[in-house]
């Protein structure tokens, strides 16, 4: 593979180039030395290339096969077919329990149900809750946009992820899927108009032209309370198995011995955490990246979740001086980071055969898959690609022919005013002349 022109002028050229904002550097990784930089240190929104830098922090920090466990659990006694007690599942940020995209092994409630019932529980003079730790740092980021809320990517994440964290409602016969979402708790009907409760404090989202959709017509709709969602389930599963709560102020009054320690139940383990970043890489999951992120600092804060990512980030010798980073998706607009930086991260995690291989190939997988497509590049590059309103960036490695890196790229252009197919086009033209 021959080097491009080591130039700083701008290799792409398109409608608005003179006013639109490009970051390029590419890094030959056999030569080690950068061959290309156009405004390399420049801070641009990144978009969802961001989550290459999560995951990267991410498999630096924790074993690929790490597993995500969601325990539940009892504090109370079991006496005479009735638990006299609590059953409390804990939250632990996982965002696969019983998602659409991982279907395999999805029994955490039978096997809960089952557990009970091998303990001789018949009946439950309790609470059951799910422990969400600190649930006023959890769901939609404030630097997102309103309006993102309404759409599934803009899901936010809890400490307890459920089916996604979305649901289907049919705006005509107001009937949701699964048919246990409370709706009533996530709208308010304001002059016949349906408002979406999105949890940026009193914002809402309105879901428009309710009456121009058709009696099939199913709307999927991110879910603020998946937790609530996952208890009601479980309490038909309970119904279904035969177990029974009950309430008796004599029983609920009695002075019991109760155990101080928890007695497990069961527990649900995720995929390994490679399998989950190759699948949040490649459909560019916003919800499985903000998991991601907060796993850098389990049960704290965002704000403790980024400061360890950016720390570990410094003692790998990689400048954040043009670092601003709101969230581990990319989904925020208020963040900054240039080319350079995502390149330098690149080039660090460029030896980590797990890290390259969770990147969707041009015109093979996910984001991807129409992407570059019939082009040299098409197979031999894996790439991040990040998109929003006048955002467009690409960022990963361009392989030899022995599929291993030979280069690490990022492009990135913001405020471009051009059709997207033209700027897919100048960017293939230029990435392609490194296979010439």
């Amino acid at each position: 593979m021959p080097y491009a022109l080591r130039a700083s002028d701008c290799p792409l050229k398109f409608y608005s180039d003179s006013v639109s904002s490009v970051g390029i550097v590419v890094y030959d990784l056999q030569e080690e030395r950068e061959v290309f930089n156009c405004n390399g240190a420049k801070s641009l929104i990144p978009a969802s290339t961001m989550k290459l830098v999560t995951s990267a922090a991410a498999l630096s920090l924790y074993p690929y096969d790490y597993q995500y466990e969601t325990p539940a659990y009892i504090y109370g006694i079991i006496k005479d077919g009735t638990l006299y007690g609590d059953l409390i599942i804990k939250g632990s940020g996982d965002p696969t329990l019983y998602s659409r995209h991982f279907p395999d092994n999805q029994t955490f409630i039978e096997d809960i149900v089952s557990s009970l019932k091998g303990m001789g529980v018949k009946r439950i003079a309790g609470n059951m809750s799910v422990d969400l730790g600190d649930a006023a740092n959890q769901g939609k980021l404030g630097t997102w946009e309103i309006e993102d809320g309404y759409y599934e990517y803009g899901t936010g994440w809890y400490s307890f992820n459920h089916r996604d964290n979305v649901f289907w409602y049919n705006p005509t016969t107001y009937e949701t899927r699964p048919s246990s979402v409370i709706f009533d708790e996530m709208v308010n009907t304001v002059d016949g108009k349906l408002y979406l409760n999105q949890s940026f404090g009193a914002s809402y989202n309105e879901i428009d032209d309710t009456e121009e959709f058709s009696e099939d017509t199913s709307l999927k709709l991110p879910n603020p309370r998946p937790n609530d969602l996952f208890i009601s389930e479980l309490c038909e599963c309970m119904a279904d198995s035969s177990i029974v709560f009950i309430y008796d102020e004599e029983i609920d009054n009695q002075e019991m011995e109760m155990d101080t320690d928890s007695i497990p139940v069961a527990s649900y383990y995720s995929p390994a955490l490679k399998a989950i970043l190759k699948d949040l890489m490649s459909r560019s999951d916003n919800m499985m990246a903000e998991s991601t992120l907060r796993l850098l600092a389990p049960g704290k804060s965002i704000k403790e979740a980024l400061k360890v990512e950016k720390e570990f980030y410094e003692s790998k010798g990689i400048s954040t001086d043009m670092y601003t980073i709101k969230d581990g998706s990319g989904l925020s607009r208020s963040n900054g980071i240039s080319p350079a930086f995502l390149v330098q991260v690149l080039k660090m995690m460029s030896k980590n055969e797990d890290f390259i291989d969770i990147f969707p190939r041009a015109g093979m997988d996910g984001t991807l898959k129409n992407t570059f497509k019939g082009s040299v590049l098409e197979g031999r590059a894996a790439l991040k690609s990040g998109s929003m309103g006048a955002v467009r960036c690409y960022a990963g490695y361009l392989l030899d022919d022995d599929d291993n890196p030979r280069y690490a790229v990022a492009v990135m252009i913001n405020n471009f005013k051009c059709k997207l197919p033209e700027l897919h086009k100048q960017i293939e033209l230029f990435l392609s002349k490194y296979y010439e």
